[in-house]
């Protein structure tokens, strides 16, 4: 096939995902650190009270065992999904759901789930941006091929991304290509600014980090040809086609078969397609990138750090407030024309240097993002509208995360983690 074909190919497949509004849903991924409760220390995936053991053990509480190589990497349920990260990373997946109540119910029974198993172990499972004790040194990789060949290809660059970060990330429609359009350029002006306004990374490879929004730097670091922003993201006709044409032009690194994971370094997708062009490559091709904003048949914000509930469920209830709120996009919209990625690189570095002093178009980013909490708050049902006060009430307060946490952390580190893990109090709200 030639590289229009597939160009054609990718686009096909966006397109697929166009959704009517009725149809909308919300889909939410929410990541967590697994360590020692005496030690602060990444609990390592294999071992008797190892990640591979505790996903084991919850197998037997009605979930089906995800297995790579005779390893259980994963469990599936009825509406919920608990898979291992690079470095052992516990993520819980929500199934996609208008209703952010239901993401919640189904959250709620899952952490249920994980506190029986984890609590008996000594082990916190914390959701917090960055691992909050171990050096990078001393974090082991899960025996999943994939990573083993992504730590060959980025070699030492991605450490941080892989063995030290965690993310709440939302996940949501599109209509057709022109609201697709829309909503990636508004979005991908936003994510500094919900990078900065969730930031809890105060740690990193054991010492604390002299930065902010260390999870924008550690996907920079990693590989510019796959993360931050796309160079057209902003052109007028941006849109499916130059998002597949980017996707064609990056190294593939690898790629599966039903039977093995195969190295392929600098190859470009678009070579890789030239032999394999089935659904199942189309979509392993847009998950092998990680811009500040992914597409697949739908839109990923990926900025959040991990953060505790119920801090977490305003990241589902913002994405929701503002981008099926069709007033509130258009006017974002209009306000961010003309914009560029430099400014896009600008607004980062700000951030990056100064927290929530850092300012965009004269406003300052807890200013920017308590507006758009209340505007997206006017837009939700009133069953909904509460989701969103943890997230007014931390910009209301002048005080980011990741200067809190610092300071407990300081004095005593043990606090400061216990007070970012699972706990059963956070399923005194919805307990039968």
């Amino acid at each position: 096939m030639s590289h229009e074909a597939h160009v054609a190919r990718i686009v096909d497949y966006m397109r697929a995902g166009e959704k009517s509004k009725s149809d909308y849903r919300i889909g939410l991924e929410c990541e967590h650190f697994t360590v020692y409760k005496d030690s602060l220390e990444t609990v390592p995936f294999e071992g008797a009270d190892g990640i591979e053991s505790s996903l084991i053990e919850l197998s037997h509480k009605g979930y089906r065992p995800v297995t790579e190589k005779g390893h259980t990497v994963g469990l599936e349920g009825d509406g919920i999904s608990f898979s291992t990260e690079p470095a052992s990373q516990f993520e819980i997946s929500v199934d996609a759901s208008l209703s952010i109540e239901k993401l919640e119910q189904a959250y709620q029974g899952a952490i249920r789930d994980v506190l029986d198993v984890f609590e008996a172990k000594n082990q916190y499972v914390v959701a917090i941006g960055a691992q909050p004790k171990s050096q990078l040194k001393d974090i082991s990789l899960i025996p999943k091929a994939r990573y083993r060949l992504m730590e060959r290809y980025f070699d030492q660059g991605a450490y941080g991304v892989m063995k030290s970060s965690a993310s709440v990330q939302a996940l949501f429609d599109y209509s057709d290509e022109e609201d697709f359009r829309k909503k990636y350029q508004v979005a991908t002006v936003l994510a500094p600014l919900l990078h900065s306004a969730y930031d809890t990374a105060y740690i990193f490879d054991g010492k604390p980090y002299d930065k902010y929004s260390l999870r924008q730097d550690l996907w920079l670091a990693c590989d510019p040809d796959r993360c931050g922003v796309i160079p057209t993201t902003f052109d007028d006709d941006f849109g499916y086609e130059k998002y597949a044409e980017k996707i064609l032009s990056m190294p593939s690194i690898f790629y599966e078969t039903a039977d093995d994971t195969i190295y392929t370094g600098k190859r470009t997708f678009d070579e890789i397609l030239g032999k394999d062009d089935s659904e199942d490559m189309v979509e392993f091709a847009l998950s092998m990138c990680f811009f500040d904003i992914r597409a697949k048949q739908c839109l990923e914000v990926r900025s959040p750090d991990a953060v505790p509930y119920p801090l977490n469920f305003s990241v589902p209830a913002l994405t929701k407030g503002i981008f099926y709120n069709e007033p509130l996009l258009d006017r974002l919209y209009q306000e961010i024309a003309g914009i560029s990625v430099q400014d896009i690189d600008a607004l980062k570095e700000d951030c990056r240097t100064n927290g929530w002093r850092a300012t965009f178009r004269g406003q300052t980013v807890p200013e920017i993002v308590g507006q758009l909490a209340h505007a997206a708050q006017d837009f939700l049902p009133e069953g909904e509208k509460h989701y969103l006060e943890p997230l007014i009430a931390l910009v209301e307060s002048g005080e980011m995360l990741h200067t809190s946490f610092g300071k407990t952390y300081e004095v005593n580190a043990q606090d400061a983690v216990a007070s970012y893990a699972l706990k059963p109090q956070w399923l005194v709200e919805t307990a039968d």
